[in-house]
């Protein structure tokens, strides 16, 4: 199943000499209580879907655990060093820390699997707005809404929050597609 005339990334890119603030609601303070993550080690023993739609290796294990309150979520996070991911590259000139940001996703999935008792995958964001890049090891806080469905999709906002309360990234518009069979639409071909 394709799509041709799809494009398949299209964007525009703000640069500027200093990292932006970018503002957030008062959430109120985390949660106390918490559901642990359980990252398989081996891709085989996967059962059900505890830790998402998909095998997450080593570098890519950065959401720790979750907290849902109706149509709103909270994850912890650790951040793992860049160079965990990156392997032997040369340089630390990263715009994004991809591991974080890839739990913030995995946490999206989870939830929408809690609430809506789905299994869906990333297709597209709308809006991502970065802040700086969070230090190695820094504890990190999630803040998911979920906004609704559109067709397929479900939508998402969320906020990447640094252990100093700033915001390290903000995205509204995360959609994942549904993995469940439409009526009608034929996934063979």
């Amino acid at each position: 199943y394709t799509e041709p005339q799809r494009p398949y990334q299209s964007c525009t890119i703000v640069l500027s000499d200093a990292v932006p603030r970018i503002d957030a609601p008062d959430f109120g303070p985390p949660p106390s209580a918490w559901n642990d993550i359980p990252y398989p080690d081996d891709w085989r023993t996967r059962t059900g879907n505890e830790s998402g739609t998909v095998f997450y290796g080593r570098a890519l294990r950065a959401l720790k655990a979750v907290h849902y309150d109706g149509e709103n979520a909270w994850g912890r996070l650790v951040a793992p060093p860049l160079e965990e991911l990156a392997g032997e590259r040369p340089g630390r000139s990263w715009a994004t820390a991809p591991a974080l940001l890839d739990g913030v996703l995995l946490g999206c999935d989870l939830f929408a699997a809690h609430l809506l008792g789905t299994r869906q995958f990333p297709h597209a964001i709308e809006r991502l707005e970065l802040g700086r890049l969070p230090r190695d090891g820094e504890n990190c806080l999630s803040r998911t809404i979920f906004r609704g469905r559109d067709d397929r999709h479900l939508v998402f906002e969320f906020w990447l929050f640094g252990d100093d309360g700033t915001v390290l990234a903000h995205s509204s518009g995360c959609r994942f597609v549904d993995q469940r069979p439409v009526a009608g639409c034929d996934t063979a071909g």
